[in-house]
């Protein structure tokens, strides 16, 4: 028994060496590990061990690599950039970009280094700001209806609930009507999706994949990895992104959630190609939702019945909106029998000709505002962590202001640094956060980071009224930033992002207006708040810190 004590000691010892070893470029990591494997020894370090063994993950785009991130070849900049300043130009020659010329240094100097980093230049497009749940799936909805060919969604969460169903709906009577459909969703996020469902949408058509299904054993090396975009493409004409997935809660409407503040964008123009492109990349690693015995039963009920007429599921969706008056309030408007009408008039192809811009995307157009787009993309395969280096370039650019707005705040040091000078520059920098996050690991560790910052001149303000899950950034007068990133170390490596970089005073100016309303229902944070905290409390949040890497 002594000996096997001994060697159980020694492994312990011989597996904490090794994590700190092979974490020391990274120690906030590395401390998170060493005390989980303290905590748990020998199951601590085994969960390491295949946690973080290396995964070879290489999406593919068309006609091109996702690891081309260093440079913008010649030939990809002639074909995106159209009237656009080489990358190599002086800032002075992006002032006009997206209508920054009030400030070149920050507008022009983070267009061109966001160039060189990701290889994807700024593209015109028109911008719609959604601040809500249903404004954002009324959207999408009439976009979906209005498809021609081809819909494309990825989403992190995607639920089985009301607002889940409405959109399967809308899925599956495209699909039956000549649409190809591509859905794809993360395996972690969307675990508890019926199988049901998704044999639904396959019988229908509808091609379905997941990104990193969760498998028995269950914990494996990818299961740290996560598709956290949040993407839609309709024809290639229309754009979805942000941090709206599907789900009820995201109305603002749901028991036992309440209040959801929130953030998405809907593009048309030349921007969508680059939205576009990146579903392309995650679709390219996602695992194909293999044939069941219940999808092929579900095919054979569909061919017997036919292909017309309403989904089964959306008798379903209705008969829920009776149940649920709270939420019909605000979908009244979706569910007008136009699905029925669509999937009895054909063909896409014969609805639509080929080439001609859609209604919807003509719609949407005209709600939306002139801009230049760059998205910023990243993942695990990238070869640096493009989304904190967006973040710390629009700190360091700025000029005048910075307005932060994000649920989960536990950044690494060189943000919190990039932040802090940046008073000393003297930029007024305003961070919003939610005072009750919707995970209290994230509130706990969040309160340890405040203190210093709050010390250095940056003004925190913490939003009361409920959740607060809008990731959105505003730098001076003409940038602005709304994505799915969160200011955390799992955005930064271990998770599929997407974030869109918009070059435009009036888009600016409409999210700092938004900024300035929600501070309305927002509390300012003080020292001598965090300092009232009780002893226990403070150990907690230190203790919670120490996990961050994790969260």
């Amino acid at each position: 028994m002594l000996v096997l004590i001994l060697v159980c000691i020694a492994l312990e010892i011989g597996a904490l060496m090794a994590i700190a070893l092979r974490e020391a470029t990274r120690p906030q990591r590395a401390l998170s590990w060493l005390v989980i494997s303290i905590i748990t020894p020998l199951i601590g370090p085994l969960l390491y061990l295949i946690l973080s063994w290396p995964v070879r993950i290489q999406r593919q785009g068309p006609g091109r690599s996702a690891r081309q991130h260093t440079a913008c070849p010649q030939r990809s900049w002639e074909q995106h950039g159209k009237n656009m300043p080489a990358p190599d130009a002086p800032a002075e020659s992006w002032a006009s970009v997206g209508e920054a010329a009030q400030n070149p240094s920050s507008g022009g100097q983070l267009s061109a280094a966001l160039t060189r980093i990701t290889g994807r230049p700024p593209l015109p497009a028109r911008v719609r700001v959604l601040t809500n749940g249903p404004e954002t799936y009324e959207a999408l909805v009439d976009a979906l209806k209005s498809a021609r060919r081809s819909i494309d969604l990825e989403y992190y969460i995607y639920r089985a609930d009301h607002v889940g169903r409405l959109v399967t709906a809308t899925l599956i009577a495209q699909a039956q009507s000549g649409v190809k459909v591509r859905f794809v969703r993360d395996g972690i996020g969307s675990r508890q999706f019926p199988r049901q469902t998704v044999a639904e949408m396959s019988a229908a058509g509808i091609e379905c994949r997941t990104v990193f299904p969760l498998r028995f054993p269950w914990i494996g090396p990818r299961l740290n990895y996560r598709d956290h975009c949040k993407i839609v493409v309709v024809d290639s004409e229309i754009a979805f992104l942000g941090g709206i997935n599907i789900g009820d809660e995201y109305t603002g409407f749901k028991p036992g959630i309440g209040h959801w503040r929130d953030t998405h964008l809907c593009l048309t123009g030349e921007g969508v190609s680059a939205v576009a492109e990146v579903f392309e990349m995650n679709w390219s690693i996602a695992t194909a939702d293999s044939a069941t015995p219940e999808n092929r039963a579900v095919a054979d009920a569909n061919r017997q019945q036919g292909r017309r007429g309403w989904p089964p599921r959306l008798a379903r969706t209705r008969a829920i909106r009776r149940t649920r008056p709270a939420l019909s309030v605000e979908f009244a408007d979706l569910d007008d029998g136009s699905l029925a009408e669509d999937s009895d008039s054909g063909t896409a192809d014969a609805k639509h000709p080929e080439g001609a811009q859609g209604p919807a995307a003509a719609g949407l157009a005209g709600q939306g505002t002139e801009a230049h787009v760059q998205l910023i993309a990243s993942g695990p395969d990238s070869p640096s962590p493009t989304q904190k280096e967006l973040f710390f370039l629009c700190i360091t650019l700025a000029e005048r202001r910075v307005e932060i707005t994000t649920p989960y705040f536990a950044p690494d040091s060189d943000l919190i640094m990039a932040m802090k000078t940046a008073v000393a520059r003297g930029v007024r920098v305003r961070l919003l956060v939610p005072k009750h996050p919707d995970h209290r690991l994230v509130e706990l560790a969040s309160q340890t980071y405040y203190g210093p910052l709050l010390e250095s001149g940056i003004e925190i303000y913490q939003y009361e009224p409920g959740i607060l899950h809008a990731k959105v950034m505003t730098v001076d007068e003409s940038v602005a930033v709304v994505g799915a990133a969160n200011y955390d170390p799992r955005s930064f490596r271990m998770n599929f992002e997407v974030s869109e970089v918009i070059y435009s005073r009036a888009v600016n100016e409409h999210l700092r207006n938004q900024f300035e309303r929600d501070l309305e229902s927002s509390t300012p944070l003080h020292l001598a708040d965090l300092r009232q905290r009780p002893l226990w409390q403070r150990a907690l949040d230190r203790a919670a810190r120490v996990f961050a890497p994790q969260l």
